[in-house]
């Protein structure tokens, strides 16, 4: 069958081989055409058989998930890489720093207590990761840019004129919605290819920056405690995972925890504090863009925010930038198609006319940062 996707399953644990193998076989564009049980194994089988998408597993005796990545991603760029993890902190931090050295995601290994409803989760992510692969090439075969190509869509790459949202007034006019004067809080939502994007995004971001930043980025729990714990290693400012009832703080860059929601609400004395909570998934999706941007639209100025959209797939933030618009706000950068690993997030944000200006991942910093810095909206 032409334009099948062409996956290497690599994993010591045969058992897990054999758990991956009957989960992919049950998509009709995927064909497994081999298995390995250590990384050696895997780089020459790699060579052999060309596979497009390979999922690996982390802890191998000879070469380990880490290393074999490396080499993936350095002598063979076209192929796309997955990695398969444990729960716990270690698998977490190794996880992080295998999305930072190219791997487009990862999935967690069923948990043997409750196997059916993990195999369950599992074919769920393989789910979205098969539909990454396909958005790249259209037939099941990735290319070797690096972002993807969604099909059947005008380029959005249009001058910025032509990008500036619209929003619909009482009278049924649509009107321009203005760059904030002063800025009193970043918004940053983002999925899957998120992790590297942050590490692009957050870093560039001074000190001085004199902002909160609240992230919502699609994990599980423990993975965002890593993810925020990287940042914070590479960055100027201080990242961490946010904890509920803890005041919001200019500098200072909060990540919602894995499995959880994050929103932000006013004390009686005026403060801004988080709040961390179990409501149900919104969009599928805990912890929600949409949950924390329609938070802030109700607890700061939303002419005072600004927002930011990165590569994700679904639809998640669009819910939360209407409603900072329904407040008088909802000024919001998407990241360019081009530079997403999934056009998904940002494409919801350009289509549904909410994005103030489409970007290249490597300008956004820049911009915001011109944007929260300004001392007049004249000085841009």
């Amino acid at each position: 069958m032409k334009g099948l996707i062409r996956a290497l399953i690599v994993d010591d644990s045969a058992i897990y081989r054999q758990i991956l193998t009957n989960i992919l076989k049950d998509f009709q564009d995927v064909e497994i055409v081999g298995t390995a049980e250590n990384g050696i194994a895997a780089l020459k089988k790699v060579e052999s058989l060309s596979p497009d998408l390979v999922t690996l597993d982390m802890e191998m005796p000879e070469m380990n998930g880490l290393e074999t990545l490396r080499k993936i991603s350095s002598d063979f760029p076209r192929v796309s890489t997955v990695m398969v993890s444990g729960s716990d902190k270690h698998s977490a931090d190794q996880t992080v720093e295998a999305l930072g050295l190219g791997a487009i995601d990862f999935i967690v290994k069923p948990r043997r207590s409750d196997f059916d409803a993990s195999r369950t989760e599992l074919k769920d992510s393989l789910t979205e990761i098969a539909a990454v692969v396909r958005r790249k090439s259209g037939a099941g075969l990735l290319n070797t840019g690096a972002g993807v190509k969604a099909h059947n869509i005008p380029s959005l790459q249009a001058k910025p004129s032509a990008l500036r949202p619209t929003v619909p007034s009482e009278a049924g006019e649509v009107k321009p919605v203005p760059l904030p004067k002063f800025i009193e809080v970043l918004l940053v939502g983002s999925s899957t290819g998120g992790p590297k994007a942050l590490e692009k995004f957050i870093p560039r971001l001074p000190a001085n920056i004199n902002i909160p930043v609240l992230i919502v980025q699609h994990m599980p729990p423990v993975f965002t405690k890593s993810l925020a714990q990287k940042l914070n290693e590479i960055s100027k400012l201080d990242v961490k995972e946010a904890v509920d009832g803890e005041r919001v703080t200019a500098g200072k860059v909060y990540i919602a925890p894995g499995g959880f929601h994050m929103v932000v609400r006013k004390r009686e004395d005026g403060c801004v504090v988080i709040g961390i909570n179990d409501d149900p998934a919104m969009n599928s999706c805990k912890p929600s863009v949409d949950k924390l941007f329609t938070s802030a639209s109700e607890t700061f100025k939303a002419k005072r925010t600004l927002s930011v959209i990165m590569t994700g797939m679904g639809s998640d933030g669009v819910g939360g930038v209407m409603a900072l618009r329904k407040h008088g706000g909802g000024y919001c950068i998407s990241q360019s198609e081009e530079s997403c690993v999934v056009y998904g997030m940002p494409r919801s944000i350009v289509e549904a006319g909410l994005s103030s200006s489409a970007m290249e991942l490597e300008d956004i910093a820049d911009r915001v940062t011109e944007i929260c810095l300004r001392k007049t909206a004249g000085d841009l």
